[in-house]
C-alpha cells in the first residue's frame, strides 16, 4: 500500500515539475545573468531563506502565513559596488525588499520534507508545491504561450497596414531572446513600394528603419554585396548557391532598398541613427551620436546574436523570406501551430521582470546622484558613503514590491511591457481542496487573450486536435482560450495510481 501511495504522490509531483524548475532557474541562474547583463554597475544579488521578522535562524513556515494573511517571501538584497573616475570600489549590500518564494523550490523550507514531516509542520501529505502564498491565499501563474525564439516568421496580418502610409499587410517577424531570458521582437514590414522597414520597440514605443539603412550600418559592406548577398543562400554544406529569387528581381528590389538612403559608409550609417535616436537613449546623452548608433544595434537588433555579420546574415535572410512571401513563393508560417510556439513560465517573467526594475532603479540613482552633483550650495563627495548609501536606499524597496503585485495582482508595471503579447498573467487561486481541479489548474496553459493592446484580431486557430486536449472558452471578456495540455490523461492516471 505503501509503494502505491508513493508512485501517486511522485506522480502528483511531476505535474508540478515545470513550475518548481523554472523558479529555481529564477534562484541560480536567472537572478545573477539578469544582474550581470546591466552596466556600468557591478551587483551580485541574494536571495535569503523566508525567516520570521527578518531574524535569521528562525525560518517561518507556509502555514503560518496563510494563518497571518501575510506573503511566504524571502529578503532580497544585492552588493553593489561603486567606482568614481577609475577609483576605489565602494561596496555596499542595498535592501531591495522582499521576493515571494514558491512552495518546494530551493529556498522553501519544506524542501525534501516527508510526507510525515510535511504533516508535523501542518502541511497536507501530498503537498507537492508550485505556487506561492501571497496575503494568507494561493497563487498560481498560468504559462504563457509566446512565439517560438530565434525563428523569422512570415506573417499575413491586416493590423500592419495601420503602422503608416505604404505598409502592406505582409512581415517577417523574429523573437529574438538574450541568455538572461530578455527579449526583443524585430518586425520586417513589406511597403508597397518595395522597400521593407525594420521595427522594434524601445520602451514601450516602436521605431522604424530603413532596412538598407541597418545593413550599412553593420558591417562595412558596397551596395554591390548587399545586391549579391540577397541574390545568393546557403546549402546544408554552407556553400553558396543561386537561386533565393530571381536575379532580374532581386536587382530591382536592391536598388529600391539602397536608393532609400543617402549614406555610403558605415560611419555615416551609425552616425544618422546616433541622432535618431539620442532622444530615446537619454541616458547615453554624454556620448558621441556613433556611439549611440552602436548601442541600437547591439541593444535592440537581432539581440540574440553578438556578431554583427552574423546579424547582417540574418537579415539577409528575413529579407529573402519575406520577398518570397510577397511573391507567392511561400506560404506564411502558421503562428498558432505548435512548432512555432514556447512556454514562458513564472520563473522566466520573473528573470525578465526584475531586471527591467532594476535598470530602472540605476536610472533613478543617477538622477539623483546628477541633482545632488548640481546644487551650488553644497560640494558633493561621491567617497562619501553615508549620502551614497542614502541616495540608493531611495526606492529601492519598490523593486521586491514590484515583484510582489506581479505575484499577487498578475499586473505588469511597465511602460515596455516587455515585449509580451499581453501586460496581464493569470494568476488563480488554485484550489487544493480538490485535487482534480488543482491538477487541471495547474497545467494549464494561457493560448493567448484578445484585447486591444494585442493589436491582433485575426482570425486564430486553435488546432485542437494537435494539442489532443480539452478546450475550455470563456466567453466574458477578454476573450480567453485555456489549453490544458494532456490534463485529462494526467488527471486519469493520477485517480488510477491513487
Amino acid at each position: 500500500m505503501d509503494s502505491k501511495n508513493n508512485s501517486a504522490y511522485a506522480s502528483l509531483q511531476e505535474l508540478v515539475k515545470h513550475h518548481i524548475e523554472s523558479f529555481d532557474y529564477f534562484l541560480d541562474e536567472g537572478l545573477e545573468k539578469a544582474v550581470m547583463a546591466i552596466t556600468p554597475v557591478h551587483i551580485k544579488p541574494f536571495l535569503y531563506p523566508p525567516t520570521r521578522n527578518g531574524r535569521l535562524g528562525e525560518p517561518i513556515f507556509p502555514t503560518e502565513c496563510r494563518q497571518a494573511k501575510s506573503t511566504y517571501r524571502a529578503d532580497f538584497k544585492i552588493d553593489v559596488g561603486f567606482q568614481y573616475d577609475g577609483g576605489i570600489v565602494i561596496r555596499e549590500k542595498i535592501s531591495f525588499g522582499h521576493v515571494p518564494i514558491m512552495l518546494m523550490s530551493k529556498l522553501c523550507h519544506l524542501r525534501g520534507f516527508a510526507p510525515k514531516k510535511l504533516v508535523h509542520h501542518k502541511e497536507e501529505a501530498s503537498e507537492v508545491g508550485g505556487y506561492f502564498i501571497c496575503n494568507g491565499l494561493e497563487r498560481v501563474s498560468r504559462p504563457l504561450m509566446i512565439q517560438k525564439r530565434n525563428y523569422p516568421m512570415s506573417v499575413v496580418r491586416q493590423s500592419f497596414i495601420g503602422r503608416g502610409y505604404g505598409f502592406s499587410n505582409k512581415a517577417v517577424v523574429i523573437r529574438c531572446v538574450r541568455e538572461d531570458l530578455s527579449f526583443g521582437v524585430l518586425t520586417l514590414y513589406y511597403l508597397h513600394n518595395g522597400s521593407p522597414r525594420v521595427g522594434f520597440r524601445i520602451a514601450g514605443r516602436e521605431y522604424l528603419l530603413p532596412v538598407g539603412l541597418v545593413l550599412k550600418a553593420l558591417i562595412e559592406t558596397t551596395d554591390y554585396e548587399i545586391s549579391v548577398s540577397l541574390s545568393y543562400c546557403y546549402n546544408e554544406k554552407y556553400r553558396k548557391d543561386k537561386g533565393a529569387v530571381s536575379a532580374p528581381l532581386i536587382r530591382e528590389r536592391a536598388r529600391t532598398i539602397l536608393d532609400d538612403i543617402e549614406f555610403r559608409t558605415r560611419n555615416q550609417c551609425l552616425e544618422h541613427i546616433g541622432i535618431l535616436f539620442r532622444p530615446a537613449l537619454s541616458k547615453f546623452d554624454a556620448e558621441s551620436d556613433t556611439f549611440v548608433g552602436e548601442v541600437v544595434l547591439r541593444d535592440y537588433i537581432l539581440v540574440h546574436l553578438n556578431n554583427n555579420h552574423e546579424k547582417f546574415n540574418l537579415l539577409i535572410f528575413m529579407l529573402q523570406k519575406l520577398f518570397a512571401l510577397v511573391d507567392q513563393n511561400a506560404a506564411p508560417d502558421n503562428v498558432d501551430a505548435l512548432q512555432n510556439m514556447e512556454v514562458l513560465l513564472i520563473g522566466h517573467i520573473m528573470t525578465i521582470y526584475l531586471k527591467e526594475k532594476l535598470e530602472e532603479w540605476l536610472l533613478k540613482v543617477k538622477r539623483q546622484i546628477t541633482d545632488e552633483m548640481n546644487k551650488k550650495a553644497k560640494d558633493f563627495e561621491f567617497r562619501n558613503l553615508v549620502l551614497i548609501k542614502k541616495i540608493t536606499s531611495y526606492n529601492a524597496s519598490g523593486v521586491g514590491r514590484s515583484i510582489e503585485n506581479m505575484i499577487r495582482n498578475g499586473r505588469l508595471a511597465t511602460l515596455a511591457r516587455l515585449d509580451l503579447p499581453q501586460h496581464v498573467l493569470e494568476h488563480i487561486l488554485p484550489y487544493a481542496i480538490l485535487n482534480l481541479i488543482f491538477i487541471l489548474v495547474i497545467k494549464c496553459i494561457t493560448f493567448f487573450v484578445l484585447e486591444f493592446f494585442c493589436g491582433v484580431l485575426d482570425f486564430r486557430g486553435c488546432l485542437g486536435r494537435a494539442w489532443k486536449i480539452f478546450e475550455y472558452l470563456e466567453l466574458t471578456p477578454p476573450v480567453e482560450i485555456f489549453l490544458f495540455n494532456m490534463a485529462i490523461v494526467e488527471v486519469w492516471g493520477y485517480l488510477k495510481n491513487s
